[in-house]
């Protein structure tokens, strides 16, 4: 049976993370701690709280980088893909290895940009130097883009027990994408109770 295209998957994975994100937050009357600026944007975008998410951006008083990132994702989510890519591009040029080059290779595949999609998550996927969740997440979302599956499973078995909602939902996404539903459903109660 052939896999169904990544852009469709990555849509309903983040959507997933992302409402499952926002339902825990409401719940709690808090954003989870620790969350990033594009986390929040995200969040408020699984929501559907467009006005939230420009509201979170335009009152940022954080880094540059991070006002950009979250900006491009709400121009992403909103179809302006000319603009998140022209957001993105500076981003990902100045770290190769961050966030913004993964969103720019992942908005790359789902455009039909398939060699440009590539050149920016290759470097992604054979990054080793992982010190934190965000790096395996960031490694196990890459290696999956790039169809290096049993990297992306085992990226994600690093981080399989964070009480992450995304982190949850795309692991979940993974095993459902190799049919495996017992396996995903387990995942996704993981994010359920994140």
């Amino acid at each position: 049976m052939q896999t169904p295209q990544l852009p469709v998957y990555r849509f309903v994975s983040l959507t997933a993370a992302v409402l499952l994100a926002a339902v825990t937050a409401s719940a709690q009357g808090t954003r989870p701690p620790g969350q990033t600026l594009p986390q929040q944007v995200t969040t408020a975008l699984g929501r559907g709280a467009v006005d939230e998410a420009r509201r979170l951006v335009q009152a940022s008083t954080g880094p540059a980088a991070q006002r950009e990132l979250a900006t491009a994702l709400l121009d992403i989510f909103e179809g302006r893909f000319d603009q998140a890519r022209t957001r993105l591009e500076p981003l990902a040029s100045a770290n190769p290895g961050g966030d913004a080059a993964l969103e720019l290779g992942l908005l790359e595949l789902s455009r039909g940009r398939r060699d440009r999609g590539r050149k920016l998550l290759l470097p992604l996927s054979q990054n080793r130097t992982l010190n934190s969740t965000d790096d395996y997440f960031r490694l196990a979302r890459a290696a999956r883009a790039v169809r290096e599956f049993q990297l992306a499973n085992d990226a994600y078995q690093r981080i399989e027990n964070v009480p992450r909602a995304d982190v949850q939902a795309e692991y979940a996404d993974l095993f459902l994408q190799f049919h495996q539903p017992a396996d995903a459903v387990t995942n996704y109660r993981k994010a359920l109770e994140a």
